[in-house]
């Protein structure tokens, strides 16, 4: 998930706007998680959503059955599902 991605981080998120604009005039290929992403609207969590890649887990529930939503190795901050 692409949590946070926005134009106060990507200094050319005008640019890639109209890049994708330019290539997917009709929004063809835009999908929930895109909307999600261009309007900073917030991912709704279901059972395996971390999964999946369309939520980061916060509970274990996020990550499904059998996994658990535990701090990542490297990034101690991040969520992610074992």
């Amino acid at each position: 998930m692409f949590a946070g991605l926005n134009r106060t981080q990507y200094p050319a998120w005008a640019d890639f706007l109209a890049q994708k604009a330019a290539l997917d005039p009709h929004g063809l290929f835009d999908n929930e998680q895109w909307q999600q992403v261009k309007d900073g609207a917030p991912a709704l969590p279901y059972a395996g959503c971390g999964l999946s890649r369309e939520c980061m887990c916060e509970t274990d529930l996020d990550c499904g059955t059998g996994y658990r939503c535990e701090h990542g190795g490297f990034f101690e901050e991040a969520r992610v599902c074992r």
